[in-house]
């Protein structure tokens, strides 16, 4: 048993897309197909496994308008998913020159974890990225690490029925109301024909 068998193994995805230049009728204005250019980033889980709680954020300093736009926060990514994180065109790469996005998560067991990527624009189709430190056990701690894991597994697994029974619960009540509900509009609607 291993814990970094129940990490979500994220990627980046970037498109680039042309947008169809304005008609414009003067000679003198000229412009490059840079000028309609966007780039698409998106986040994929390729993994086995979701990863939670992504919050995503510049690392470099950025205009404000690139920093609201690439800050998100994504509740849950499950395997096989992916998240558009924005775009961006060749005018606001070539200001900043490079995008520094850091994406904070937890795994399936809970623990924290992260990565990096670093989309420059002279490589624009394949971005860096650096996923952060794991920490690997020596033979002596594998038992200890392997204590630990089926500890987390059992309390999730607790937490999962737990939270079901509470569901559960929860959608026994809104029946129950729902069927009182009902039941005293019927006496209302008995009483006034009365």
């Amino acid at each position: 048993m291993n814990q970094l068998m129940y990490e979500p193994y994220l990627i980046i995805e970037t498109k680039q897309t042309y947008l169809e230049p304005p008609i414009i009728s003067s000679p003198i204005y000229t412009q490059s197909s840079k000028d309609y250019f966007s780039l698409e980033i998106k986040i994929k889980n390729i993994g086995n496994y979701p990863a939670y709680d992504l919050f995503v954020h510049p690392l470099k300093p950025l205009p404000s308008s690139l920093r609201e736009k690439f800050t998100k926060f994504v509740p849950v990514l499950p395997p096989g998913q992916e998240y558009a994180l924005g775009s961006i065109s060749f005018q606001e790469l070539e200001q900043i020159n490079e995008l520094v996005i850091n994406i904070d998560y937890h795994n399936l067991l809970d623990d924290y974890n992260g990565m990096v990527f670093v989309l420059k624009k002279d490589y624009l189709d394949r971005p860096i990225i650096a996923h952060g430190r794991r920490r690997m056990p020596g033979i002596l701690l594998n038992s200890v690490e392997d204590l630990s894991l089926v500890t987390k597994l059992l309390t999730n697994f607790r937490r999962t029925k737990r939270r079901q029974r509470v569901t559960n619960m929860l959608k026994e009540i809104s029946t129950e109301n729902q069927q009182q509900d009902y039941n005293g509009n019927l006496e209302e609607e008995n009483s006034q024909r009365r």
